[in-house]
């Protein structure tokens, strides 16, 4: 999977947890309905406006944050290594 896929299917899985509309989405995240709904459709790559409006909302900023900082990168708990013990 590539780092825009997992962005996007990490913004989808917040959305539906939260249970926002595509245009609620996208008010959070400054973007227009339309963008949206091209980058999670993946028709359009996401630009500075979108992980700006990512920066915005802590708790997709900090999921997103573990992700890329995971050793595993999407083969273990999402972690990175130095929080768990040695063994």
């Amino acid at each position: 999977m590539s780092n825009n896929e997992t962005v996007v299917k990490t913004v989808k899985a917040y959305q539906e947890l939260h249970k926002f509309t595509d245009s609620k989405l996208a008010e959070l995240l400054g973007i227009d309905r339309a963008s949206w709904s091209r980058i999670r459709s993946l028709k359009r790559n996401p630009g500075a406006k979108f992980f700006r409006g990512i920066g915005k909302i802590p708790e997709l900023r900090m999921s997103l944050y573990q992700y890329f900082t995971s050793d595993e990168k999407g083969e273990g708990d999402g972690h990175n290594s130095q929080d768990r013990p040695a063994g």
